[in-house]
């Protein structure tokens, strides 16, 4: 659990104070859902809170980090005890200053907005630097083009990349040919 934040934002790690600043929103909902006696949101702003909480201990202590999509195989690095980040992320990048950033963003704009933003939040320093980027060519192929926009930030320039090809069809080539890509990616994150 990361502890009670008590530096100056200015000499905090990148990300961080976002981070801090969201996690103190959070605990504030929570204790609210409480007094309303609505556990179920109480319970879903949790994982959210652990969430954060494992983003800021894993930043503060150079742990292991990756940045990446909520699809792109999860499991492996969570079984990996590798924390999960992710400069899109719906629940804490989204709000009317960030979209509005990411109008100006250096992303093209014929993107998608949430392209568009997990852009800006890596422009802006809203996202802590993780250890490598994780993006697959799925559904959406502008998961990779994201990823290389976001090296484009100074801090995330020398990160490794990894893209997940993954095909369109359900052969048995098809399969093998992805068991491949994500024994690839489970070398990737072993390594860094």
């Amino acid at each position: 659990m990361a502890k009670k934040n008590t530096q100056d934002p200015s000499q905090m790690k990148r990300g961080l104070p976002y981070y801090y600043g969201m996690l103190d929103q959070v605990i504030g909902m929570r204790k609210d859902f409480l007094k309303n006696k609505d556990i179920a949101m109480w319970l879903m702003f949790g994982i959210v809170k652990r969430y954060l909480e494992a983003v800021i201990e894993a930043t503060e202590n150079d742990g292991p980090m990756i940045a990446t999509w909520y699809g792109n195989a999860p499991e492996i690095p969570a079984a990996m005890g590798i924390v999960q980040t992710g400069p899109g992320n719906m629940l804490i990048q989204h709000n009317d200053e960030n979209v509005k950033h990411a109008r100006q963003s250096q992303t093209p704009g014929n993107s998608c907005g949430l392209l568009r933003i997990s852009v800006s939040a890596v422009e802006q320093g809203l996202t802590p630097t993780p250890k490598a980027i994780i993006a697959m060519l799925e559904p959406c192929d502008g998961q990779t083009t994201a990823a290389e926009m976001w090296q484009k930030t100074p801090e995330w320039r020398d990160l490794p990349q990894f893209g997940l090809d993954a095909p369109y069809g359900n052969s048995e080539e098809d399969i093998e040919h992805f068991a491949d890509e994500l024994r690839r990616l489970y070398g990737l994150i072993r390594a860094e």
